[in-house]
């Protein structure tokens, strides 16, 4: 058993397409059962469909009435929402910087669920964009777990993956646009935090050039339509919410897939676990830097560096945001070859989505930060050229 996981015999191109069809229709199953049980756009536990996406729609209906500042104030916010959801109880609130605010805007023009119907769909298709010429296991991608999640909670994991997959690919021969991509990640600040160091240790200039760009292009056309009012109150919010969500665990501290909150879950206070974040986060920002500076090795295995960094690195995260896992997903399955342990560790990836916030629920367990330390021990303990090839 031990020389199977080692060696990913366990696995072939056959049994994935099975695995795979089994999820796929697990999930298909359960998004029909949901909408079948719903009522103009509230399921049968008083829920609207896509409960998160509820935050954007009414974020997006106050910056029509132009009020994009109120947005950040929690009582108008939830106020707003539950004007929209009146069976609604549970309040999502808007943490996003002002840029988001403009597509937001677009969105709360429809109503909820032809909102929640497009954004799911666009989302979807530039993920698709983004993978164009690679070679992959269809099944296998669309199956995979933290699609559904996303899906279900009407999040944006879709657009992250599309940007970061997008960027990277386009590095070598489109630099400006490649850091364009990337740096439109800034609509979800944690999610591009090592970034940077990952273009600087490379000595992609052209490419942190045009992030940079594309964060302060998006900052100053959000700042012109919105006005300083947004940006002020998103400030003022920062606060709030590392009190509100973070350290008070309003969310819970099982959901969240960060060393912040996995040191919570075990027990340690709030200094001690911002310490340990910290400490976490520099020395995931050291390995990253280490792995792209490396010339020999290809953009799958740096995929899954910068990935498995921002994994530990960024302050806010939850299941939805684990979508980032499948750019090293798809580049490795483009590849095509995997050293030792690596397919076993890509399978146990690929399932992190699912078992992630169960595992830290119901077993106290942070399963996510787990995955993302032993994974870039596995980077830099391997250093053989992949020779095994999924048959």
């Amino acid at each position: 058993m031990f020389d199977k996981i080692r060696t990913g015999n366990w696995l072939n191109r056959r049994r994935l397409r099975v695995y795979s069809l089994m999820a796929a229709i697990g999930f298909a199953a359960t998004i029909l059962l949901l909408a079948g049980l719903s009522s103009q756009g509230v399921d049968f536990k008083g829920r609207p469909l896509g409960a998160d996406f509820l935050n954007v729609w009414a974020a997006g209906k106050l910056v029509l009435q132009g009020a994009p500042e109120a947005a950040y104030d929690y009582a108008t916010h939830s106020q707003m929402e539950w004007m929209l959801f009146p069976s609604v109880s549970t309040y999502y609130a808007w943490h996003y910087p002002p840029p988001f605010l403009l597509v937001a805007g677009l969105l709360a023009r429809l109503p909820y669920v032809s909102a929640l119907a497009i954004w799911l769909t666009v989302t979807f298709l530039a993920l698709a964009l983004s993978c164009r010429g690679l070679r992959f296991e269809r099944l296998a991608g669309l199956a995979f777990p933290a699609v559904f999640v996303n899906v279900i909670n009407g999040q944006n994991g879709l657009l992250s993956a599309a940007l970061m997959l997008g960027g990277l690919r386009l590095l070598d021969n489109r630099p400006w646009l490649a850091g364009a991509l990337l740096g439109s990640l800034s609509f979800k600040p944690q999610l591009g935090v090592l970034i940077p160091v990952a273009l600087l240790a490379a000595g992609l200039w052209r490419a942190f050039a045009g992030a940079a760009i594309a964060v302060l292009g998006l900052a100053l056309i959000s700042w012109l339509t919105l006005g300083t009012a947004s940006w002020l109150a998103f400030a003022d919010s920062v606060a709030m919410t590392r009190h509100a969500v973070l350290e008070a665990g309003a969310i819970g501290f099982g959901k969240m897939q960060n060393i912040f909150a996995a040191a919570r879950l075990l027990g340690a206070g709030i200094e001690t676990a911002w310490l340990i974040q910290g400490l976490t986060s520099l020395a995931a920002a050291f390995a990253v830097f280490g792995q792209w500076r490396r010339a020999d090795i290809g953009l799958a295995d740096r995929a899954l560096a910068l990935m498995l960094g921002t994994v530990l690195a960024a302050p806010y995260l939850l299941d939805y945001d684990l979508m980032l896992l499948a750019v090293p997903l798809l580049l490795k399955a483009n590849e095509g070859r995997f050293r030792p342990w690596e397919i076993s560790y890509y399978a146990f990836l690929w399932a992190l989505p699912l078992l992630a916030r169960p595992v830290g629920m119901w077993l106290h367990l942070p399963l996510t930060p787990l995955a993302a330390i032993l994974g870039l021990w596995l980077l830099y303990s391997i250093r053989l050229p992949g020779q095994k090839i999924l048959v």
